[in-house]
């Protein structure tokens, strides 16, 4: 997978990260997603990725997470962000 892959520094992992992003973020509403901002004080962004079993099975879920972070690690921002889809 060599450079295809979004590493693990640019990835929100931990939970008490989601809940910070989903505190103090900004939150902006779509038809199919939630999307939470929150600027982190570094110079790459980062972004995490919340599945509710409302999307469907596991087998949805993943195939969800895995293509919104390819289109994260293709078009990233130059700021450095928390982004956090649900």
């Amino acid at each position: 997978m060599g450079g295809q892959c979004l590493p693990a520094a640019d990835r929100i992992r931990c939970r008490p990260e989601f809940e910070r992003v989903y505190s103090e973020g900004a939150r902006i509403h779509g038809r199919f997603m939630t999307l939470f901002v929150l600027p982190n004080g570094r110079l790459a962004p980062r972004f995490g990725v919340a599945a509710t079993r409302k999307l469907g099975p596991a087998v949805a879920r993943n195939l969800a997470k895995r293509l919104s972070r390819e289109l994260f690690r293709r078009h990233k921002v130059t700021v450095g962000l928390d982004v956090v889809i649900v």
